[in-house]
């Protein structure tokens, strides 16, 4: 399932590294750090935890830049964990993480939702 997901990510650049992380609500596993954080499918899912969030939330948040990603495959998706950098109102609003899930299968036609979406107390690590 990853490697699908990773086809569709940098195609001609080494791009990842396997980095061991924890995040809130979850038991440790291996998280796969993705470098081409510019890639389009990358941006959208990012873009994608902003516009999700503002819509449940008003927040009036808008993105603003990817810090980094993380990707680990789970039974029956993928999760992908963003650090990324909101504006409201056209000022910086703060760094934010977010976890967003990816549904996938045979009969799933790419199907994201977001997770979570808090302030970032450490940074961008």
């Amino acid at each position: 399932m990853i490697s699908t997901v990773l086809a569709n990510i940098g195609q001609h650049d080494p791009i990842l590294h396997v980095t061991k992380d924890t995040t809130k609500g979850d038991q440790q596993s291996e998280w796969i750090s993705i470098r081409a954080i510019e890639d389009p499918y990358v941006q959208e899912v990012a873009k994608f935890a902003v516009t999700e969030f503002d819509k449940e939330k008003m927040a009036k948040f808008q993105y603003k830049h990817l810090l980094r990603c993380w990707i680990k495959e789970e039974m029956g998706g993928i999760k992908y964990r963003l650090i990324l950098e909101v504006t409201k109102e056209g000022k910086v609003e703060g760094k934010y993480e977010a976890i967003v899930w990816e549904a996938s299968g045979r009969l799933i036609i790419r199907k994201l939702k977001l997770i979570s979406f808090m302030p970032c107390i450490h940074g961008a690590e």
